[in-house]
């Protein structure tokens, strides 16, 4: 009876093994679940929903868990719901639009590459003041030319939940399409790209934001640009026409949160809220759901579990303190960095400013040790009647357990 017994639960784990990641439903069992819990979205075919189980698996590459690197969580501040607009949109910001158009990654596991490469994109045009233009970067390039430096991503292979590619983007940039044009991971051999491209973009800094932080979302998508995400894509979410999507996946399930379980990554490029919904933009070409687009409730398919921010040129993130009374700060901060091969920012280093916009510079000595002071005499390098302060740039700690969340900026008013 015990062998019995052995065999059969044997027997269920090898068929259990055999059925596919989650398997597809029929339209119509997925409209009566639509109907039966009210919400408010429609499904249709598509080229995604009607692949076969085993394209549709290759397409739809979980991301596997790599070696779980610590980098820092944004450090906000995050703006009160007051303070945010109810709604917002870059693919109309005053008429003008930051965002490209869609792109479709075809029979390849490159999501990662096309949400990296559309969120430097953006970042780009804001920058750059650059809208309604046509900037067309090569997800090639990072797949293959920049995949050799990380173990996080590789090809048509998908990515892991660490982001190597936002690293890979702030370390060594993105080239033009034409450079490494697109072909669906047919050509592989980073010998095709060229070598003197006429356009390279490099991201300033990344870093992930709180899991399901709605208000933090909104405040990174304000204040940079649009961010890179991952959803849980299921057959009612490949099937999507229409209507904002909902589903029962709203949690973020792991420890630490951000490695909670997707397959696939896409851009967020605004929210409303008198539909509580993102502005997701895909990357399956601009015949699927709403000319590409989806608007997706606020944490459906665990969208808001793993979201990314960068920040490009001057677009860097600062936080705001201010000491009462222009005292000195207590219990000064010690700011730290590392020199391994992630690291976030680079060698500490000090700028005050003086006045509103003129920058003067103040050399401080540099020092070979991990760890320097923060300086007792900070706010006496101040200039009256105006804004004063320092900018510290490269704030880590060996541990990238930020004892400071960083860069910050110091400032006061006289």
């Amino acid at each position: 009876m015990i062998r019995r017994s052995l065999m059969f639960l044997l027997a269920l784990i090898l068929l259990s093994a055999a059925l596919p990641a989650w398997a597809k439903r029929p339209l119509q069992e997925i409209r009566e679940e639509i109907r039966q819990n009210g919400w408010g979205f429609t499904v249709d075919h598509n080229w995604i929903y009607d692949l076969s189980e085993e394209a549709r698996q290759a397409l739809l590459r979980e991301r596997w868990v790599g070696r779980r690197k610590d980098f820092p969580i944004y450090p906000g501040p995050v703006l009160a719901k007051s303070d945010l607009p109810a709604s917002f949109d870059w693919r109309n910001v005053a008429g003008h639009s930051y965002v490209g158009a869609v792109r479709n990654q075809g029979m390849c596991g490159s999501c990662y590459a096309f949400a990296a490469i559309g969120l430097v994109e953006s970042l780009f045009r804001i920058g750059e003041g650059l809208p309604d233009t046509d900037v067309n970067l090569s997800e090639s390039y990072l797949m293959f030319c920049l995949s050799q430096f990380y173990e996080g991503f590789y090809g048509c292979e998908g990515a892991s939940y660490d982001y190597d590619e936002m690293q890979a983007l702030v370390e060594h940039g993105a080239v033009d399409e034409t450079c490494f044009p697109y072909d669906e991971g047919r050509t592989s051999d980073c010998g095709a790209a060229c070598t003197t491209p006429a356009l390279q973009v490099e991201l300033s800094s990344w870093g992930r934001i709180p899991c399901n932080d709605i208000d933090a979302i909104k405040t990174a998508i304000l204040t940079y640009g649009p961010v890179n995400a991952a959803v849980q894509v299921t057959d009612s979410f490949s099937a999507y026409s229409g209507g904002i999507y909902t589903d029962w996946n709203q949690t973020c399930t792991t420890n630490p949160c951000y490695y909670t379980p997707t397959n696939h990554a896409i851009l967020l490029v605004g929210w409303d809220d008198a539909e509580q919904s993102w502005i997701l933009r895909n990357s399956w070409g601009a015949d699927w759901g709403e000319g590409g687009y989806m608007r997706i409730s606020y944490r459906a398919a665990r969208v808001a579990c793993e979201a990314t921010y960068g920040t490009y040129g001057t677009n860097a993130h600062f936080q705001l303190l201010k000491p009462a009374n222009g005292d000195l700060l207590i219990d000064l901060p010690k700011f730290y960095w590392t020199k391994g091969p992630y690291d976030w920012f680079l060698t500490v280093f000090f700028l005050p400013i003086y006045g509103k916009t003129g920058y003067v510079t103040l050399p401080m000595p540099w020092t070979d040790q991990n760890v320097l002071d923060l300086p007792q005499l900070l706010w006496t390098y101040t200039k009256p009647w105006g804004w004063s302060g320092w900018v510290v740039v490269g704030v880590d700690k060996e541990t990238l357990a930020y004892e400071v969340l960083g860069p910050q900026y110091f400032m006061k008013s006289y």
